[in-house]
C-alpha cells in the first residue's frame, strides 16, 4: 500500500526518484569536496616544497668541444633525490679550490693529472671526500689535479689531456674508466 502525506500519494516510483536524487546530490557533493581538498593540498604543496633542481647551484655549462664543463669559480650546493653535497670549482673549472700553474709549488715532488667522469669529479660527495683529495692527503708532496666531469668518456679525457697536458706538465696521468664510459664514448 502506498505511503501518503496529506494531499500527496507516494508511489514506489516517486520514492525511487527521491533516493536517486539524494544519491546523485551526495555523490556530486563528495566529488566536489574531494576536488576542493585535493586542490588545497596541491596549493599547499606548491607553496612549501621546492624541487631539488631548483635548490641546486648549476654545476656545468655548455662547451663546444667537451659538450659540458664545470662552471669556473663557483661554490654551491647540489641537491637531488639521491644526495646533497657542497662543492667548489676553481677559476680553472676544476673541482676544489686549488689553482694550478705551469710552475709547481715549492715542496711538490710530483704532479698527477686525474681524468675521468662523475666518479672522478665526485658527484654526491663534498670536496674533501673525493678519491682524488684522499690521494692528496695520503701522499704529501704529490700534487693531484682533478679534471673529472660528469658524463665524460675517453674522448673528452683525451681532449682535456691535449689542453692541460702541455699547460700543466704532469708527471703522471691517471685516466679512470667505468663501464658507462662505453656508452658515453659512442653516444656523442
Amino acid at each position: 500500500m502506498p505511503v501518503s502525506w496529506p494531499g500527496v500519494a507516494m508511489t514506489e516510483a516517486t520514492r525511487h526518484k527521491g533516493r536517486l536524487r539524494r544519491g546523485l546530490i551526495g555523490g556530486v557533493t563528495m566529488l566536489l569536496g574531494l576536488a576542493i581538498g585535493l586542490g588545497a593540498a596541491e596549493i599547499a604543496f606548491r607553496l612549501t616544497w621546492t624541487p631539488p633542481v631548483l635548490r641546486s647551484t648549476p654545476v656545468e655549462e655548455a662547451h663546444a668541444i667537451y659538450r659540458s664543463v664545470p662552471r669556473p669559480a663557483i661554490s654551491g650546493k647540489r641537491v637531488s633525490s639521491e644526495f646533497e653535497y657542497a662543492f667548489t670549482h676553481s677559476a680553472q673549472g676544476m673541482r676544489g679550490p686549488e689553482e694550478f700553474t705551469k710552475e709547481r709549488p715549492p715542496g711538490t715532488t710530483m704532479r698527477v693529472l686525474v681524468l675521468g667522469d662523475s666518479f672522478t669529479y665526485g658527484v654526491g660527495v663534498a670536496d674533501d671526500e673525493i678519491f682524488v683529495d684522499r690521494l692528496r692527503r695520503a701522499l704529501p708532496g704529490v700534487e693531484f689535479i682533478n679534471a673529472g666531469c660528469s658524463g665524460y668518456g675517453q674522448r673528452e679525457q683525451l681532449a682535456i689531456l691535449d689542453q692541460l697536458g702541455a699547460a700543466l706538465r704532469p708527471d703522471l696521468v691517471i685516466a679512470t674508466f667505468f663501464w658507462n664510459d662505453l656508452g658515453d664514448n659512442f653516444n656523442k
